[in-house]
């Protein structure tokens, strides 16, 4: 593909990273989402033109799987066997099945949402006891005696028959499903319309009124098929093998209007074609929506899947979303997600062939999981309570998903919860990975958003010609973003690829365990950009940072990012200067290649680096501080430091022999502070010192200090504005750091 061609692939794929050189030198408060709100909206996009982010090219035929639910109570799912799921997700395995549900669904938090009881099942078990009865015999000339025979063991009472259990919500539904209520998936095709596509829709349901009942008596739930070879299902749910048709949509949807309830529960929402001749679209999707005061709409599905194989270009689609407005209350609910699509098509960068497993489409256009709530009393939740999983493979590859939204507007509550991990993984001639996570909110009284990630989100792509990984995280408004584990872009090749990341809250919250990129390609190029408008705005665990010999990473924190000097598009918004500070607790420097970092921010608590790593430097952009000293002033311990390769440099402004001088050495606190102070005179900005104490001055815990270099720096002469710890480090030069 040529790469300098806008239009042969979508941004997604040409996005290129300028070197260093040509590079700008320039406590989380978040909000747990209710356990007892839910809420959806009824509408799903309309599925044309699914595209890979930034990449236009128009689409035929399109093969399509949809799920939709109308609105209903609050979603809180179970664990999975071998998890901890969150209460707030649907239960669900975490094993994909075609019309079987796995064993092992956890109990999940009470509070009017979608819950999984647990299962009180016990079986007595009967104890037999058998009376010996011998004789003993005599020697040559005796004889023996019978033995007295034992008394006979009493008849153990009759164990009473198991308690029914009784289903409340999808949770508990799951749960029973699982003990032994298990039904098959049908298997289908779809009918050909007059316009050659395939249209295969699901509906019907039950009022949540019909609740509480047992398994024995919900079953079967019966729902209507329109378009395909099965006039009717039942709650094992459906296969539908799309046969190599081109253009084809599966569509199940649970639509609530004001007063109304509809619930649909399947085990298995599933498309498959193993043997596309040509050119194939597929779309699943799962969606939920509840219009006006009082609906109910909700959507619960065990398994939901999409397996596509052929020899030319495919485009398979899933999507989740739920909908509420007006009052309403819409759930679409999840066990877990697998979709992979795999074509043995082959292709040049002037004539690809593309293979893409995605939610949504163009970059943020349509989001894959959707979670909005218009209006005071609307609640909508997405719950997925496993794993999420895409992966493509062939030539010119694509998994990604468009967005991972939650919206709150009017007074709505939006949340969406996804319990397990998220995984992304493409590997072909050119690999692309993308996601885009948004929670936000308009202001109103009443609005919440929240987007809540229990395990990690890594997204790698590998490819033999380019690899790119491209994600962002946003809190708007009031939303907040919570990924409890790691955030990961990792591009790998032998030759050329490109990794960007963007963490920022803008008025809401984001808290992330850690932010992780891997450059491991010779020539890559990396960019990773945290920023918050406001204090307490970025609560990141860790940065770690991987580039391998040729590669570089650029890592800005609170430095504006416009279309000059970063990268701004419909992923990557601009923004100025950040002057909250931000805390990060380490950074974690590897590989062999460069890593370069502009930071209007003091930033970290401590940077580690490997000793094979090529270069570092640090060019900080700090505001004044005047603080008293070691002890108030904002401090970062460099461990691995060398004056060989690493550079450090404040505010633009190179040591040099005018500006830097050495202190000397001191034996106490005390000391070196009044030595710093008294060298830091307004001419001389970069003050060096060795301090050869017992006291624990970087404050670590540990009195670890002696024989430690203190670099000390500030503008105006009046106090501390930053302090570098160097360890082992006991001569200084401005040419070390410059």
């Amino acid at each position: 593909m040529n790469k300098d061609s806008p239009s042969a692939e979508t941004s997604i794929a040409s996005q290129k990273l300028d070197s260093a050189s040509g590079a700008k030198a320039s406590h989380a408060k978040l909000r747990k989402r209710p356990e007892d709100e839910v809420a959806a909206d009824p509408r799903v996009a309309a599925a044309t033109g699914d595209q890979a982010p930034a990449d236009q090219q128009a689409q035929t035929g399109e093969q399509v799987l949809i799920a939709q639910a109308a609105g209903g109570a609050a979603a809180v799912g179970p664990e999975s066997t071998g998890g901890g799921a969150p209460a707030a997700a649907a239960q669900g395995s975490a094993a994909p099945a075609e019309g079987s549900a796995s064993a092992g669904a956890g109990a999940a938090g009470a509070g009017g949402g979608i819950s999984v009881g647990g299962l009180a099942l016990g079986a007595g078990a009967l104890g037999l006891a058998a009376a010996a009865v011998g004789a003993s015999g005599g020697g040559g000339g005796g004889g023996g005696s019978p033995t007295t025979p034992s008394a006979p063991a009493p008849t153990p009472a009759t164990p009473p028959a198991p308690t029914p259990v009784v289903v409340h919500s999808f949770g508990e539904y799951m749960a029973a499903v699982n003990h032994g209520g298990a039904t098959a998936a049908t298997n289908a095709t779809g009918s050909l319309r007059p316009d050659g596509t395939v249209n295969v829709d699901i509906s019907g349901g039950v009022s949540r009124s019909v609740l509480p009942k047992t398994l024995a008596d919900l079953q079967p739930m019966t729902y209507n098929v329109s378009n395909a070879s099965a006039a009717t299902i039942n709650d094992g749910g459906i296969v539908v093998d799309l046969q190599g048709n081109p253009d084809a949509r599966v569509t199940a949807h649970s639509d609530a209007a004001a007063g109304a309830s509809n619930l649909m529960w399947l085990q298995t929402l599933a498309v498959r074609d193993q043997a596309s001749p040509g050119e194939t679209h597929a779309t699943a999707t799962a969606a939920a929506t509840a219009t006006g005061s009082g609906s109910d709409g909700e959507i619960g599905v065990q398994h939901l899947s999409m397996a596509l194989a052929g020899s030319g270009a495919l485009n398979g689609r899933t999507d989740l979303a739920a909908t509420a407005t007006d009052g309403g209350s819409a759930h679409t609910l999840v066990g877990d997600v697998t979709l992979g699509v795999a074509s043995s098509g082959t292709g040049t960068s002037a004539a690809p062939v593309s293979t893409q497993i995605h939610m949504g489409f163009g970059e943020g256009d349509v989001a894959g999981i959707l979670a909005s709530a218009t209006g005071a009393g609307s609640s909508a939740n997405v719950g997925v309570t496993g794993n999420m999983s895409l992966s493509a493979h062939g030539d010119d590859v694509y998994a990604f998903n468009s967005g991972i939204f939650s919206q709150g507007m009017n007074g709505g509550s939006a949340h969406t919860d996804i319990g397990g991990n998220l995984s992304f993984a493409s590997d072909g001639r050119e690999a692309h990975s993308y996601i885009l996570v948004d929670a936000s909110t308009d202001g109103a009284a009443g609005s919440a958003a929240d987007v809540h990630i229990h395990g990690n989100v890594d997204l790698q792509s590998t490819g033999t010609e380019w690899a790119l990984t491209r994600a962002a995280v946003r809190a708007d408004g009031t939303g907040t973003v919570e990924i409890d584990g790691h955030l990961s872009a990792h591009s790998m090749g032998p030759t050329v690829g490109a990794s960007f990341m963007q963490v920022s809250a803008q008025g809401g919250d984001v808290g992330i365990g850690a932010v992780d990129m891997n450059m491991d390609n010779v020539g890559g190029r990396g960019w990773m950009d945290l920023y918050t408008d406001h204090s307490g705005g970025l609560s990141i665990g860790a940065v770690d940072l991987s580039a391998t010999a040729g590669s570089e990473i650029n890592l800005h924190v609170q430095n504006a990012n416009d279309a000059v000097n970063g990268v701004v598009d419909g992923t990557f918004v601009a923004h100025t200067d950040g002057t909250a500070a931000v805390s990060i607790g380490t950074a974690n420097l590897a590989g062999g290649g460069d890593v370069h970092m502009f930071l209007n921010s003091q930033s970290f608590g401590t940077i580690n680096q490997g000793a094979s790593l090529a270069r570092l430097d640090v060019h900080y952009q700090l505001a004044d501080q005047d603080a008293a000293g070691i002890g108030a002033a904002p401090m970062t311990t460099i461990n691995g430091f060398t004056g060989s390769h690493d550079d450090v440099s404040y505010n633009g402004v190179l040591a040099d022999a005018t500006n830097f001088s050495s202190a000397g050495s001191f034996d106490s606190l005390t000391a070196l502070n009044a030595g710093l102070d008294a060298a830091l005179d307004g001419t001389h900005k970069y003050v060096f010192a060795v301090y050869n104490g017992t006291e624990d001055i970087n404050r670590n815990g540990v009195a670890d200090d002696h024989g430690s270099g203190v670099l000390a720096w500030d503008d105006n002469g009046a106090g501390v504005t930053s302090v570098l710890m160097l360890p082992g480090v006991t001569t200084l030069t401005p040419n070390d750091l410059s």
